[in-house]
């Protein structure tokens, strides 16, 4: 478990106070590339991420692969005529959505984007904007609980995660580290690279790892970063090395496959597209050993921005998700506002209570009056792997590596009983958290309890 502090969610330096956030200065808009969404039967629509969600639970793959064809079948005519009259107007269809009937097209211009707003046979034309990305002590017995939770075991099998596969959604992870062509020893079995038994990349835990190929720049899944290493770590590192604080995260056992959603461009470099989010949260729910998603960016605090409604299917389709409530305070500019989402604030270390130094956690409630975090975890001083050595640890402040350690614990949850769909899992949390003190307008429902949770499951 391991990683550094940011000043969004996980900045770029050690400026815990700054509010600095690149988002804000580069364009945060794709130029002439927008969200088509389409009008689609609500109730067809839900039916079909229900499905998905019982398909997954049974890990029928095949039956999954299926029935997301027959979705891509069914939504293709219209998308695809839409296709043709864009390509006649100089644009193109660049992604064909299935998770939500839309697409993404690129070259749009003023009058085109007018004219698709006004189709009617259009819900909404959203640009595509930019996001940046925003525990040895966390997991004892006067925090989270998190060992006392890996001392009980299911079927024999020890609660640490193992047979869950979490899905890391960040700057990608230290899948080469210090040039040794392995991940980073936190990724590997008891934390030691010299055992295999995890089956993935070298060895590792690491099953899979894929990129969004953004430019010549952004070329593979490796960390170039450190957020993403970091956060992983959080979620489900393994004790590496014999350092102060450093000790199993979560979930150490869990599979982890690496979604990287980083642009490495000098001029965007760590931050995201929500055209490239959605083609990952598109592939996350079409593997069926996925039942855990970590999200440690900022958002879009629109809830009917197309990032929301599909981070909602996400959860629908069988997938528990966390978000990083964000490290600025009462300014929601950059909140989640998916209505399934976990979405998580950060603790002080000392006290179960919001954090407000180095950093100040997401104060609540959402414009439109929903509690915002739904809970809180240790933030402060989260020892984190560093990305290209493992002969130290670093120190996370933020939201990013709070959102980590929960979801890492709902893997537990789903370990503990296979059966729990995502927001009955969240329940279980958000009924088993511990009383708050500080503002309770950033406290959500409580302070994460890992025990209380899975001996309830």
């Amino acid at each position: 478990m391991s990683a550094s502090h940011w000043a969004l969610s996980c900045a770029f330096v050690s400026l815990a106070l700054s509010s600095h956030n690149p988002a804000q200065e580069a364009p945060p808009q794709v130029a002439g590339r927008y969200a088509v969404l389409l009008r689609t039967d609500d109730a067809a629509q839900t039916r079909f991420l229900e499905e998905l969600g019982e398909l997954r639970r049974a890990r029928a793959e095949a039956g999954l692969a299926a029935r997301i064809e027959a979705r891509r079948a069914e939504l293709l005519p219209r998308q695809a005529a839409l296709a043709a009259h864009v390509a006649g107007r100089g644009a193109a269809v660049i992604q064909h959505g299935w998770l939500l009937d839309m697409v993404i097209v690129d070259g749009v211009t003023e009058p085109l984007r007018a004219e698709l707003a006004g189709r009617a046979d259009v819900l909404a034309v959203q640009p595509i904007e930019r996001r940046a990305p925003s525990l040895a002590k966390a997991m004892d017995a006067s925090h989270h609980e998190g060992y006392a939770a890996h001392a009980l075991s299911i079927g024999g099998v020890p609660l640490e995660g193992g047979g869950q596969t979490i899905a890391i959604l960040d700057t990608g992870l230290d899948l080469n580290m210090g040039g040794t062509g392995r991940p980073h020893a936190a990724f590997f079995a008891n934390g030691d690279p010299l055992d295999p038994s995890g089956g993935g990349i070298g060895g590792s835990r690491v099953a899979s790892a894929v990129h969004v190929p953004y430019n010549p720049q952004t070329t593979s899944a490796e960390d170039l970063h450190g957020h993403g290493t970091r956060i992983a770590s959080c979620a489900a590192g393994a004790a590496w090395a014999a350092l102060p604080d450093v000790g199993d995260a979560s979930a150490p056992a869990a599979t982890i496959k690496v979604f990287k959603i980083a642009d490495d461009s000098a001029q965007f470099f760590g931050l995201t597209t929500a055209d490239g989010l959605f083609s990952q949260l598109q592939k996350i729910v079409a593997q069926p050993d996925i039942f855990v998603a970590n999200l440690s960016y900022d958002g879009w605090n629109d809830p009917v921005y197309f990032i929301n409604p599909t981070m909602d299917a996400v959860v629908l389709a069988g997938v528990s998700m966390t978000a990083s409530a964000g490290n600025y305070g009462v300014n929601l500019d950059f909140a989640h506002a998916s209505y399934n989402v976990l979405v998580v604030g950060g603790s002080e270390a000392t006290a179960f209570k919001p954090a407000l130094f180095p950093f100040l956690s997401a104060v609540g409630p959402l414009p439109d009056g929903r509690r915002y975090p739904q809970l809180i975890a240790q933030g402060v001083a989260v020892t984190c792997a560093r990305f290209d050595d493992e002969s130290t640890a670093v120190d996370s402040n933020g939201c990013s590596a709070a959102s980590a350690i929960v979801a890492g614990s709902l893997a537990l949850l789903h370990q503990a009983d296979p059966t729990l769909k995502p927001r009955e899992a969240r329940a279980l949390l958000l009924n088993t958290t511990a009383k708050t003190t500080g503002n309770p307008n950033a406290s959500g429902w409580g302070y994460l309890k890992i025990l209380p949770a899975v001996q309830a499951a």
